[in-house]
């Protein structure tokens, strides 16, 4: 266990400090004993010689609280599994089966281009990789794995390869009436530490929410036509 945060040490000096992009509150305002309050490294246990890569994997994760109460914690997702939408709800699975419509739903400047051979149907373990271009028509690499999905209710992807240190994405689908409500939730950190923590004040974050917001119209537009 002291192997894995000796790791961790190394990759908080070259990496900084998480970035969590729901309220824009840096993490400075938060004391390190708050942000330390019952780690879940402290209530792991794993084979020995694995250290760098749990560390690597899981990066600031490592340090999040157990505890709900805190500031960075980790949480547990619990559904009904006998839930059922209303008769008038059409299913999620049908509505967004296929991970190229994507491309419907991000901006055209973004020249987003999937490359990988993908199925018709999000799967757990399913990996996409595609070309995007977010600045300056600079055409970037980006892998990531369908590491959840529970039909009707979310799927979560994660970056395996690509221009963030983190990028874990979480989409959620909840019924109201005849309608779904989509709600994403994203956990990012940008690279190059200071300087990507500068990057993200001046330009990552707002091209973020813009991206969002363009996802937002369109899939009004798509389903509601609005």
């Amino acid at each position: 266990m002291e192997r894995v945060r000796e790791e961790k040490s190394i990759l908080e000096k070259q990496q900084g400090d998480l970035f969590l992009d729901a309220n824009d509150q840096d993490n400075d305002d938060i004391s390190s004993s708050q942000r330390n309050n019952n780690p879940i490294i402290d209530y792991l246990d794993f084979e020995d010689g694995i250290e760098k890569a749990v560390a690597a994997v899981f990066s600031d994760e490592l340090i999040a609280s157990i505890n709900e109460e805190q500031a960075s914690h980790w949480r547990i997702l619990t559904y009904d599994q006998n839930s059922v939408f209303s008769d008038g709800v059409k299913k999620f699975s049908n509505l967004i089966k296929a991970p190229e419509n994507l491309k419907k739903i991000t901006p055209e400047y973004m020249l987003f281009n999937i490359t990988s051979n993908i199925k018709d149907k999000i799967y757990p373990g399913m990996i996409i990789s595609y070309n995007v271009a977010p600045i300056l028509n600079i055409k970037l690499n980006w892998v990531t794995e369908i590491t959840h999905v529970f039909e009707n209710k979310y799927f979560i992807d994660e970056q395996r390869i690509g221009p963030y240190s983190l990028w874990h994405h979480q989409h959620f689908f909840e019924a109201e009436g005849e309608k779904v409500k989509m709600t994403d939730i994203v956990t990012y950190k940008p690279p190059f530490g200071l300087i990507g923590r500068l990057a993200n004040k001046l330009f990552i974050k707002r091209q973020l929410e813009s991206i969002f917001e363009f996802r937002r119209s369109k899939m009004n537009q798509i389903f509601n036509d609005q």
